[in-house]
């Protein structure tokens, strides 16, 4: 790293050093500067605010004004631009610009269109028409400044293509750095459009700015000089946010000439709206009476992925064991005795169990099976298990033998026995007989209980 900043360094004294030696020992008309619509930045916002964004350059714009504030970008940014110059010609710019690993990288693509031009020969006789158009290309990059420029802010490098109608191509270096002083403000310097050959060079400039960023007002100036026409200039400007979404800037340029045109010259205003993802801004800039140039561009910025926040650990669920009833215990173990002062709820008394083998009284076409369920000495951990049984089976009435039978055990018995094994019960002289014999009824005549089978042919 510290090699290339050497080369670097060397290469920028020694364009520099050939650019002044040139205007120092040649008449000035002898360099031809090329790509004058270079000098005019892009973008509206940095317009509107007098072209002071050296130590601003926090968008894709950046590229055209200071590589170095590529650095800025933490998502994909780009920006679109055209400029209605007046007089049938209007400016283009494209700029877009991504993260890629620790650097930024930016690729920037101007035009300028002239309209439609008649073209005359040496004589002054009309020889056809065009619409010339100029077109310049660049890939930026921009990386953490290196130690040997201090190690703070970021510093940026550009190769540039410059394409020019009826004219060779050239090739030129841009580079510059942005400083953060403090969180409030900041200071960059550039070198743009480094790079010619023996009679034609590009606009080289030398730029150093500052900024003051604030919370709704952000103030910038810059001083620039141009090594082709000698010429310095002034930019000083601020946008103030009005609204969450809506901005206003005011700017004014001064250039070391003298003013020839009459009429407004050299001040810039403008607005911004931001859309959501997107932004759209707006910039006036007069040139007194010879045109006005209106600058719309858009921007947009892909949101910032936000990190998860560090939160708690999550808790696993517990399980919570439910206690005892007082009174209850598990089985072979003596009852809990309630804590002292605690209140303790007592569980309403269960009623009372039927004995084992206890054959409830069958309804009228039923019988029912010898059922019983011990009472629980404790509270199960688990609901018991749901068990169905087959409903019971009764014989038609009308068959000769009728006898009522349940389920089959486990071993293929009835739990009642079989039909001659019953024994009919004695005849009783008051005529009410037991549930397994007769039984009277209001009218004085007696019927068979269900209980038993039916002997004979009548009642």
């Amino acid at each position: 790293m510290r090699r290339l900043g050497i080369i670097l360094v060397a290469m920028a004294a020694a364009g520099v050093g050939r650019a002044a030696t040139s205007l120092y020992y040649q008449d000035y008309d002898t360099i031809y500067e090329r790509g004058a619509f270079l000098t005019r930045g892009a973008g509206a916002r940095p317009t509107a605010m007098g072209g002071a964004f050296t130590a601003v350059a926090d968008d894709a714009s950046a590229a055209a004004w200071n590589p170095g504030g590529l650095g800025q970008i933490g998502s994909l940014s780009a920006v679109a631009q055209y400029d209605a110059i007046g007089l049938g010609m209007a400016a283009s710019f494209l700029s877009v610009a991504m993260p890629v690993g620790s650097a930024v990288g930016a690729v920037t693509v101007q035009m300028m269109s002239y309209g439609t031009l008649q073209y005359r020969d040496g004589s002054g006789a009309k020889t056809g028409t065009g619409s010339p158009v100029d077109v310049a290309a660049s890939q930026t990059w921009a990386f953490r400044s290196p130690s040997w420029l201090g190690g703070a802010g970021w510093t940026g490098i550009g190769v540039e293509l410059l394409q020019e109608a009826e004219q060779d191509a050239l090739f030129g270096l841009n580079f510059g750095e942005l400083v953060p002083l403090s969180p409030r403000i900041s200071m960059g310097w550039t070198v743009q459009h480094l790079g010619g050959d023996d009679d034609s060079w590009m606009p080289t400039t030398l730029r150093l700015g500052t900024a003051y960023h604030g919370d709704r007002l952000n103030a910038a100036m810059d001083l620039g000089y141009g090594l082709i026409d000698q010429l310095m200039t002034v930019g000083i400007g601020g946008e103030v946010r009005v609204h969450p979404a809506v901005v206003l800037r005011l700017g004014y340029r001064w250039e070391g000439r003298d003013q020839v045109q009459e009429g407004i010259r050299g001040v810039s205003a403008g607005a911004g709206f931001k859309l959501g993802d997107f932004a759209v801004d707006y910039a006036y800039q007069p040139f007194g009476d010879l045109a006005t140039s209106h600058r719309i561009s858009v921007e947009y910025r892909m949101p910032k992925k936000a990190a998860p926040a560090a939160g708690p650990k999550r808790k696993e669920p517990s399980v919570k064991v439910m206690p005892a009833l007082p009174g209850l215990s598990d089985e072979g173990a003596a009852p809990r005795p309630a804590a002292k002062g605690t209140a303790v709820a007592r569980p309403a008394a269960a009623p009372a169990a039927k004995p084992v083998g206890t054959v409830a009284p069958a309804a009228t076409g039923t019988a029912a099976a010898a059922t019983a369920s011990p009472r629980p000495d404790r509270i199960p951990d688990e609901p018991p298990a749901r068990t169905t049984t087959a409903p019971p089976t009764v014989a038609p009435l009308d068959s000769p033998e009728w006898a009522v039978s349940s389920t089959p055990a486990g071993d293929g018995s009835s739990l009642l026995p079989p039909p001659d094994e019953l024994q009919t019960p004695p005849e009783d002289e008051g005529g009410l007989l037991s549930p397994r014999g007769r039984t009277a009824t209001p009218d004085g005549e007696s019927q068979p209980s269900f209980g038993a089978p039916r002997r004979g042919g009548g009642p």
